[in-house]
């Protein structure tokens, strides 16, 4: 073994052929590099395994040797450096070899007999990934445990425990979902979520970067809206490179959305830049959507922010996700609000292994705008839709979603009463698509199925867009009875769901049915 000192990098080099090594060695010392040679591989392995971490930066190794081949060498060299670069020599030109070598994270495979340029620039190019991957994983370690740091005190929010949930899931362990609240009195706060493209370094230093812009101005008490407009003139101006949608250029957008809510009157002011729509759900158990979306920022430095006021007084809940939320739900054949049920409960129900295959991060957030009151003892989503007339043709597969969902939420607890609960959502919402909408594809129809948990008790609400009409089910099931064939058939359905669920009420002329099922 010799070595010298030089700042060209460590390498480790293997060969059995003793006059082969010294040739290898000679051209590489000449070059700058520091070389510490072994004819047998178990000696380079007893070497490399005494060094300090990270010591050497490139392993150069023949492929056939005694006892162990050049491959095998490497992947026990790479269980104690995994960042190490390596190269193979060999005078084989068998095809699973070149395969094994890239599978086994080689950075260059040569042949003999090796030209002294070829292995300098393979050495060159070793040592430069090494340092690379090194560089990467001590910024990406850094970077997790400030997320994590971050992140812990974010999931927390000790200040508004009682009426604030969150989840949240990311797919890789950096994550580019954020979300930070900024609380300026008792009665008036701004949440801010954001969701960055991308799930890669880069990704989470923006993401970063525009957490600690928005610490820092709101803390000046500069408006929301204008950190939004500061951010995205330094993101489409300075930090991308290209244009949206180009895999040759470096680009970076963030979707985001902030609610500065006002609890004194009542009021909730809404930014949104290709955010999913905010949710919010009323006292009386119905649900409405923000209507305004600005492209997100990043896409163009011309900054197009409106603000939308809600009304939140008769409000009881707002929700707020980021797309990892409905992608995982279509992923799944689910519905969006039974999956943020389950997750809102407790994160340790939701199966890990189920979690892990999102394609996406998952942000939700659950505001509760009536205090002291514990969610349990409200109304709460289970499930929100909007179908055009067109889909009656498709209701079979509605049914499934509406099956899968609320055993998804419920699980047990929906069991026994899940047929009669379906079929009469089926022929309600039946009733509406063909009769309401016309069958029309402009026309929508609205299902929503709400939840009391301390009463165990399920609601179902379908609104259609129709005039309505004269319904007397009573005087319908008694003609029925009497006269099945003079009977108008069109509304039978009706009169059956009555029988079945618990409690069943006609607003609008009947263009509203709510029915109500003890589980």
């Amino acid at each position: 073994m010799g070595s010298g000192m030089s700042s060209g990098g460590k390498v480790l080099l293997v060969d059995d052929d003793l006059f082969h090594l010294n040739i290898l060695k000679q051209v590489l010392v000449k070059s700058g590099f520091s070389v510490y040679e072994f004819s047998d591989p178990q000696s380079a392995i007893h070497f490399f395994d005494d060094q300090e971490d990270s010591f050497f930066d490139c392993v150069v190794s023949d492929y056939q040797m005694p006892k162990l081949n050049g491959l095998e060498l490497f992947h026990h060299l790479r269980e104690k450096d995994g960042c190490v670069g390596g190269i193979i020599i060999t005078s084989e030109e068998d095809q699973h070899v070149v395969q094994e070598s890239l599978r086994a994270g080689i950075t260059d495979f040569l042949g003999k007999p090796i030209h002294p340029s070829e292995l300098l620039e393979a050495v060159s190019r070793a040592v430069s990934m090494t340092w690379k991957n090194r560089q990467l994983r001590e910024t990406t370690q850094g970077l997790l445990q400030a997320k994590n740091v971050n992140f812990l005190f974010d999931e927390d929010f000790p200040a508004f425990e009682g009426y604030l949930n969150v989840f949240y899931h990311p797919r890789d362990q950096i994550g580019g979902d954020f979300m930070s609240i900024f609380q300026s009195s008792e009665e008036k706060h701004v949440i801010v979520l954001g969701d960055i493209s991308g799930h890669n370094l880069r990704s989470a230093l923006i993401a970063s970067y525009c957490k600690g812009l928005l610490q820092g101005l709101m803390s000046k008490h500069v408006p929301i809206e204008h950190i939004f407009e500061i951010f995205n003139h330094t993101l489409s101006k300075q930090m991308n490179c290209g244009e949206p949608f180009s895999s040759e250029n470096i680009f970076s957008s963030l979707s985001a959305c902030s609610l500065e809510i006002d609890d004194n009157l009542g009021r909730v002011e809404l930014l949104n830049y290709g955010f999913p729509f905010v949710m919010f759900f009323t006292k009386d158990g119905r649900m409405f959507r923000s209507s305004r979306c600005s492209s997100p920022l990043g896409w163009d430095y011309t900054y197009n922010g409106i603000k939308e006021e809600i009304d939140s007084h008769d409000c009881l809940f707002m929700y707020v996700f980021t797309d990892g939320l409905p992608d995982f739900a279509v992923q799944h054949n689910l519905n969006p609000f039974s999956l943020a049920y389950k997750m809102l409960q407790k994160k340790k129900e939701v199966d890990e292994e189920f979690l892990q295959s999102s394609n996406d991060d998952i942000l939700i957030a659950r505001y509760q705008f009536v205090r002291k009151i514990r969610a349990s003892t409200l109304i709460q989503p289970l499930f929100a839709a909007y179908y055009p007339g067109s889909d009656f043709h498709s209701i079979d597969e509605l049914q499934a979603n509406w099956e899968k969902s609320l055993l998804f939420a419920l699980g047990e607890k929906v069991k026994d009463r899940l047929d009669e609960i379906i079929l009469c959502c089926r022929e309600a919402m039946l009733n509406g698509l063909i009769h309401g909408c016309n069958r029309e594809e402009n026309l929508h129809c609205n299902l929503q199925i709400n939840y009391k948990e301390m009463q165990n008790e399920l609601t179902i609400r379908i609104d259609d867009p129709g005039p309505g009409h004269d319904f007397d089910s009573t005087l319908r099931e008694k003609l029925l009875l009497e006269d099945p064939a003079s009977c108008d058939c069109r509304r039978l359905g009706l009169v059956m769901i009555s029988r079945l669920a618990d409690k069943m009420d006609f607003l609008n002329r009947g263009a509203t049915i709510i029915m109500t099922f003890s589980l």
